[in-house]
């Protein structure tokens, strides 16, 4: 099989895998989310130790990758950061200072044009019509 046959299957060329598409950019994010859960979890000093390390190794190889994005990623980003910045302007104004602080503080852009939420906190939403 040629490289770029191995890369199209997002198969692994010598010994690492780039991340070149949305699918394994979700993949390393949904892995990341459920170390985090783990971490809130972890009963031992030890078993936190081994979960931070598990997360900084796959957080740092993210950081060294660059993504394929669409072409209306980054504008559609501005838009949602602006949408942001009045809903956080709005929980502040409702009395909810700590919750607008932590939102800001743990909604972070993703190194593709998105933005994902790097908190530890389980989240329960229900949208009520």
């Amino acid at each position: 099989m040629t490289e770029s046959a191995a890369r199209d299957q997002e198969l692994y060329i010598s010994g690492k895998q780039e991340i070149s598409s949305k699918k394994a950019k979700n993949a390393y994010l949904e892995e990341l989310k459920n170390l985090k859960i783990e971490l809130s979890m972890a009963e031992t000093q030890e078993k936190r130790e081994i979960l931070n390390n598990k997360i900084e190794t796959i957080t740092s190889h993210m950081k060294e990758r660059k993504y394929f994005s669409d072409s209306n990623d980054k504008k559609a980003q501005v838009n949602i950061k602006k949408r942001l910045d009045i809903a956080y302007k709005a929980i502040d104004e409702a009395g909810m200072k700590e919750m607008a602080k932590h939102l800001r503080t743990h909604i972070l852009p993703d190194g593709a044009f998105g933005l994902r939420y790097t908190g530890n906190l389980a989240w329960d939403i229900t949208i009520i019509k």
